[in-house]
């Protein structure tokens, strides 16, 4: 198993124990910086696939999950800076 796979299935565990578990010790940008770490790491782990795809069917699906990861992972870190804009403002208004 490369070091991707396993870190795709850890992630993949991570996120099935995080829904059992509701860990709520977590604030709301520590949730979404996880998330966003997951994101990329998929995001890379679709890359290597491509990379590996010979089947032109597969080749176009791999396009289209790289797509939209990236665009998952985007929009994750457009929340994660909104957040973080959220904080300032509040540590300013104390």
């Amino acid at each position: 198993m490369t070091k991707r796979v396993k870190i795709f299935i850890d992630n993949l565990k991570e996120d099935l124990m995080g829904i059992i578990n509701r860990d709520s010790s977590l604030t709301e940008e520590e949730k979404i910086m996880k998330s966003v770490k997951r994101a990329h790491e998929e995001w890379k782990f679709k890359e290597e696939y491509f990379n590996h795809a010979v089947d032109p069917d597969l080749v176009d699906f791999a396009i289209y999950d790289i797509e939209a990861s990236k665009r998952k992972y985007t929009y994750l870190l457009k929340k994660l800076k909104e957040e973080q804009e959220i904080d300032l403002e509040k540590e300013k208004n104390m």
